[in-house]
């Protein structure tokens, strides 16, 4: 851009340049005042249903519990994970793949075939996860990223996402998905504003 005689601004332009990128990234990276449009600090009661794999056992899970959000930053105590994961078969009873390919539920001692509810066992799986995240970005459906731990079976850290899916007054629809080195779940869940 030239000033009026044809002379260049030089680089007194861009002195704001060097400003605004550390407004920016202040904004982005550090905790700010409650906002009104972000509502300040919240508790929410939050559940969640959804697939799991538990130190490499498929199954589901649901669980429930308390969030505190405050402006970008929100943390969450679940109290409350109960995955059904596949348990041991009924003492006495294994599957046997037969020669066209098919499994069916046997009894060892006698040969037998036996109802597949005998070879079907769920053992339940509990877990308390404590986690923190940080909304990157803005508007009615934020995405959360952060990290968290899991106590109990399939326990260790993850990373999680979360993306607010259907906004509303006081509650939302979001979707959820962690992954750590004993575990990987989605879920959907429902958070409702105390």
């Amino acid at each position: 851009m030239l000033l009026s005689g044809g002379r260049h601004p030089g680089p007194r332009g861009h002195r704001a340049l060097p400003l605004l990128a550390a407004a920016a990234a202040a904004y982005l990276f550090f905790p700010l005042p409650a906002r009104a449009q972000d509502g300040g600090a919240n508790v929410r009661l939050v559940s969640a249903l959804g697939p799991i794999v538990l130190d490499g056992d498929f199954g589901l899970e649901a669980a429930t519990g308390v969030e505190l959000q405050w402006s970008r930053f929100a943390a969450a105590l679940r109290g409350a994970e109960l995955a059904l994961v596949p348990g041991e078969a009924e003492s006495g009873y294994a599957w046997e793949t037969l020669s066209n390919g098919q499994r069916r539920c046997r009894e060892a001692a006698t040969g037998r075939f036996a109802s597949d509810t005998r070879c079907i066992e769920l053992a339940a799986a509990f877990g308390v996860s404590a986690e923190t995240s940080w909304r990157v970005s803005r508007g009615r459906r934020p995405l959360h990223l952060g990290a968290g731990f899991r106590a109990g079976e399939g326990g260790g850290p993850y990373g999680t996402v979360r993306w607010r899916a259907v906004p509303g007054a006081g509650s939302d629809w979001h979707l959820r998905a962690s992954a750590g080195p004993s575990l990987f779940r989605l879920a959907a869940g429902f958070g409702l504003s105390l």
